[in-house]
């Protein structure tokens, strides 16, 4: 019974999924037929034996239940509009088309990516109109843009917070600018490569007169590439100076800015932007200056969530400063003195070398499982609500399943198990059987005594008869 069971149940989950994916692909088919052409184009698993011979494409990879997925789908509406001559915008399902999914081997939704004649860019930007708009156009364009005027250069730093610049000494470095070209190849699209010859106009602007070199802009402010020219540890570089000085971050947001490279912190500051302007200012100062460069990333927040999710404890009182090991989720507190309305450039600077000659001890995240398990049960719920709405029949079969094997595995048939006897018991039942064969075996030993017996005394009857015939004779 419990077989028959499952295998309806079985078949019942794989009609949802076929009429589901069914009704999808009749959906598409309607609107080609009837010439409605849609912005944004739904892909199929027919994408992957396709996908070396693929123009322009910008994919969004999205689970209908993901609240975050849906956000996106206005905007990228939008963007088809926009770059409708230019690049093509799709997005697909992951849930129904999963070998897509295991192709570019994608684990969070949504995910963004730009696809070109078999080569893929994954977008690392914000998922914004404009940090999607620069994405598509960048990963679109060259792979380095070059630039021999001071106006062309200002034009690129004042649009972008962080930009990469080749500079060679009057002629092209061939050793130089092919490991550039190479690493700007594989990261165009998050990040914008310069390169120029003049090197005399980067000497006035920068002060750099080592030629060539590579340098990353930002604020204003040039860092100088010290590390082999070659392509893996340029490429670790660039990644590691991805970020701007000073960043703003959220805790929807934190994720991309927790990525820091081996030994370098976080300083986060939670302050309100208006209300301590002179806070803001020093943090500002600091990130733009080049002592605390190569240890810490600078960032602030004015949300307490996040705050409250690194240390575990809720910290109302603003502003407060907090550096914060992001490898092993340990942080450094740092508030205003009782009496002190602000935090003053000298506190905070001595603190952070304090921290950095390891002279104050970290604390770890007290974790607050309570807020942890309402917050666990808030998405769980949120997911299958939003799930029960886009695939009813399929929610439905999803719960249904797990329900069915519980119910299977306390309720169901049970096997019998075979009766053990004690040991005991074992022993006395091998004890008799013994007894039983060594009684075998002397009733055997005496018949066949009592045999050889008899046959002697026959022999010896027949002998003396033999003896008492020849006597007579």
């Amino acid at each position: 019974m419990a077989n028959v069971v499952i295998s309806i149940s079985l078949i019942l989950l794989l009609y949802v999924n076929i009429s589901c994916a069914a009704q999808d692909e009749q959906s598409q088919d309607d609107d080609k037929f009837s010439g409605n052409v849609p912005l944004v184009r739904e892909l199929t698993n027919e994408f992957t034996r396709h996908y070396h011979e693929i123009a322009p494409m910008l994919i969004m990879l999205y689970t209908p239940w993901c609240s975050y997925s849906q956000q996106l789908q206005p905007l990228l509406t939008e963007l088809a509009r926009v770059l409708a001559d230019s690049v093509m915008i799709s997005r697909v399902d992951i849930s129904l088309y999963t070998d897509i999914a295991r192709f570019f081997q994608i684990k969070e939704t949504p995910t963004v990516i730009y696809v070109k004649n078999g080569r893929s860019l994954v977008c690392e930007q914000e998922l914004t109109f404009e940090g999607l708009l620069q994405f598509a156009i960048a990963a679109h364009g060259p792979h380095v843009y070059e630039v021999n005027n001071t106006l062309d250069l200002n034009h690129w730093m004042g649009n972008y917070s962080v930009v990469y610049l080749l500079v060679h000494d009057q002629e092209i470095s061939s050793s130089w600018h092919n490991v550039y070209v190479s690493v700007a190849a594989q990261k165009k699209a998050n990040q914008r490569f310069l390169y120029t010859t003049d090197s005399e106009m980067i000497q006035n602007k920068f002060g750099v007169k080592q030629f060539p070199s590579l340098l990353v802009l930002k604020e204003g402010q040039a860092f100088v590439y010290d590390e082999p020219v070659t392509h893996h540890a340029m490429s670790i570089w660039i990644d590691n100076e991805r970020l701007p000085l000073l960043v703003w971050m959220n805790i929807t947001t934190a994720k991309r800015y927790t990525k820091l490279p081996p030994g370098k912190k976080m300083v986060l500051s939670l302050l309100d932007k208006k209300s301590h302007q002179k806070v803001y200012n020093i943090i500002e100062r600091l990130a733009e200056g080049r002592r605390f460069h190569s240890g810490y990333q600078f960032a602030w927040t004015d949300d307490e969530s996040l705050i409250t999710t690194i240390t575990g404890s809720s910290l109302p009182v603003q502003p407060l400063l907090l550096v914060w090991d992001t490898e092993k989720w340990e942080f450094y507190l740092l508030q205003a003195n009782q009496g002190d309305d602000e935090l003053t450039a000298k506190l905070i600077t001595t603190f952070l070398l304090d921290v950095s000659k390891q002279k104050i001890q970290p604390q770890v995240t007290a974790t607050d499982y309570w807020k942890l398990l309402e917050s666990l049960v808030a998405m769980i719920y949120g997911m299958c609500w939003a799930m029960y709405m886009h695939r009813p029949f399929l929610s439905l079969a999803a719960v249904m399943m797990p329900l069915l094997g519980v119910y299977l595995l306390l309720c169901g048939p049970k096997k019998k198990e075979p009766l053990r006897r004690s040991r005991p018991l074992r022993n006395q039942r091998r004890q008799q059987r013994q007894e039983h064969n060594r009684a075998q075996v002397d009733t055997v030993a005496a018949g066949n005594f009592e045999n050889q017996t008899r046959k002697r005394n026959l022999n010896r009857t027949s002998q003396d008869d033999n003896v008492g015939d020849t006597h007579s004779n």
